[in-house]
């Protein structure tokens, strides 16, 4: 929610703080940084002081960093509760962790897929949602909303999260074993290439959050409302593809369906290239491959996170998890950081950014992934 609910205000983020897109940006590339740290020292300490009051204290400081982000008029407050709300997001981890707790084999594979189309639903409704905020109210209110969402989240945990991880399975935190897990993940060549397709699949998404609202807000002269609308949209068409991949596990091996997601991206990327090389600047042209793109990754990253959770045993699940999840976001937050600074004109840029995520991807999958 974090991540989607106020990319519908950037444009008047930029405005009403007086400052400039590329800063604004950089909230989502702060959040991602500090959110990717944070994931690694929660679960490295989860597995040792448990999974409970690791969370309830990471939720904690997600609540403290929205306050901090709402009350902000200046971009350097926004940059610092959008630190704290990162650090308080590594919790996500936590709850992977959990899942590796109590799920195995079969299941667990059945388990991360359930997952991912719960992951799904929050950038669906989170854009509509922070649209709806923007167009009656003013950006500081998605941010209330997330205090909001957090004070619940932390009530409902406090009072029946119960404890996956019990004390007898836990072991004094030791620098050797620690270094010897996080070694052993490293060297694990189906770990990497897992990993490192997540996350050029989750940079898809990251992509469009910090691009599109300046390209159909400021270049199509969108209202917040309806970007929210588009942005959900976008959300719906990867639940959809999550959905379908859920039936295709019936007939399909999983390596197939990896490959024939990763093939659908680069063909919809290629389409997304054409059309601006076309100087078709309208939302019909946009929105279609954008969406197929999108679908296809719902093909793709569940498979991709099953294998990578298979590789650590139950010994590893808080580390495994910390790791996998560190890896995911501050590789995503790389390749955003690597494309705060284009210029929004048209397609064009998000089209060349989504052909060369998919032909790495590609690559990756044909060379180094079975």
């Amino acid at each position: 929610m974090a991540i989607d609910i106020y990319t519908p205000s950037m444009p008047h983020m930029v405005r009403a703080l007086s400052t400039s897109v590329a800063m604004i940006q950089w909230s989502m590339v702060i959040y991602l940084i500090a959110m990717g740290v944070a994931e690694f020292i929660a679960g490295v300490v989860s597995d040792y002081y448990g999974r409970r009051w690791t969370l309830l204290i990471s939720v904690v400081l997600f609540l403290l960093g929205s306050v901090i982000c709402a009350c902000s008029h200046e971009i350097l407050w926004l940059l610092i509760g959008r630190f704290i709300q990162g650090c308080g997001a590594g919790m996500q981890v936590i709850m992977t962790a959990i899942v590796s707790d109590c799920y195995h084999g079969k299941r667990l594979t059945k388990i991360t897929s359930y997952m991912s189309l719960g992951w799904s639903l929050m950038p669906i409704l989170a854009p509509a949602v922070g649209g709806f905020l923007q167009q009656h109210f003013d950006w500081q209110a998605s941010f209330l909303v997330m205090g909001v969402y957090a004070l619940i989240a932390l009530g409902l945990a406090y009072a029946w999260l119960p404890e996956t991880f019990p004390t007898q399975k836990r072991n004094h935190i030791s620098l050797l074993a620690l270094l010897g897990s996080l070694s052993q993940l490293m060297l694990n060549r189906v770990f990497i290439v897992a990993v490192m397709l997540m996350i050029l699949m989750w940079a898809v998404m990251m992509l469009f959050n910090v691009m599109t609202p300046f390209l159909f807000e400021t270049q199509l002269g969108m209202s917040a409302q309806m970007y929210g609308m588009m942005a959900l949209i976008y959300g719906a068409a990867y639940f959809i593809g999550a959905m379908i991949n859920v039936r295709l596990l019936k007939w399909l091996t999983v390596n197939t369906l990896i490959t024939t997601g990763l093939w659908i991206f680069l063909l919809s990327s290629l389409w997304l290239l054409l059309t601006g090389w076309l100087q078709w600047l309208s939302l019909t042209s946009i929105m279609p491959p954008l969406l197929i793109a999108v679908a296809s990754t719902g093909l793709v990253f569940p498979h991709c996170l099953s294998k990578a959770m298979q590789q650590f045993n139950r010994a590893q699940a808080g580390i495994g998890s910390a790791l996998m999840s560190s890896l995911i976001i501050l590789g995503t937050a790389a390749i955003t950081i690597c494309t705060a600074n284009l210029q929004i004109h048209s397609q064009t840029p998000l089209a060349l950014c989504y052909t060369a995520i998919a032909l790495f991807s590609v690559l990756l999958k044909y060379f180094y992934f079975s």
